[in-house]
Parts: structure tokens; C-alpha cells; sequence
């Protein structure tokens, strides 16, 4: 894997290795291809991505990978798509599905507002 790949099938298993080998910190987005919010966020998620090094990027299609998907949602962690979770690779972690941040929704101000996090929580360490 490269450090500017979008990986787009992850199994849990395959997410918490990610998780523990710390490379970079982890973004990850669930979706579907029928839901408008998602489709109204995907060109800012996909271009920050390609403007930010530094980070794995994993872009879920919920209809496609729902493993993941359905594991996160029994935990609360995703209630609704679209919804990006972030995972700082600086924190050891007791709960694997608790990420740092989160934004829910297609509200593009917000999620601007996540990525500036997600910039500032790497800087600090």
C-alpha cells in the first residue's frame, strides 16, 4: 500500500492491523453510491486526500463492504451515512472502534471543520 492509495474493502480484522501497525493515521469514510449527501461530500473528501499526505484513506461503499459498516454501527460509532471517523496512529487504543473524531452528514462546512482537525491532532504530536 501506498501512502496516497484510497482502499475501499477492509475487513475488521484487516482494519485493527492497520490500527496497531501506527503507520499514519487513519480516515475513514462509509457511503453508498445512492445517497445524495455522500455523492455532495465525495469530490471535497477525495481531492483533501490527494492534497494531504500522511494519511490512509479508506473510502467504504456500505452496499459493497458492510462488515466493517454493520461492526461500527452495533458499537454506536456510525449512525448514519455518510460519516467520516478518524484514527490518530499516535494513541494506543483499548477499544478499536473508538476513533478520535467523527462528522455525520453531508453538511460541507462541517466537514471541512473535521479535516482541519484531523490536520491539527497530527501537528501536535
Amino acid at each position: 500500500m501506498t501512502d496516497r492509495e484510497i482502499l475501499n474493502l477492509l475487513s475488521i480484522k484487516q482494519f485493527t492491523e492497520l490500527q496497531q501497525s501506527q503507520v499514519m493515521p487513519i480516515i475513514l469514510k462509509f457511503g453508498a453510491p445512492w445517497c445524495g449527501p455522500c455523492k455532495a461530500i465525495k469530490p471535497l473528501c477525495d481531492q483533501w486526500f490527494k492534497l494531504t499526505p500522511g494519511f490512509i484513506y479508506i473510502d467504504i461503499n456500505i452496499d459493497n463492504d458492510s462488515e466493517l459498516f454493520i461492526a461500527l454501527k452495533s458499537k454506536k460509532m456510525v449512525k448514519s451515512i455518510p460519516t467520516l471517523l478518524f484514527y490518530s496512529n499516535k494513541v494506543k487504543r483499548d477499544s478499536w472502534y473508538i476513533p478520535d473524531d467523527s462528522v455525520i452528514g453531508g453538511d460541507i462546512n462541517q466537514v471541512y471543520a473535521f479535516f482541519d482537525r484531523c490536520n491539527m491532532t497530527t501537528k501536535k504530536f
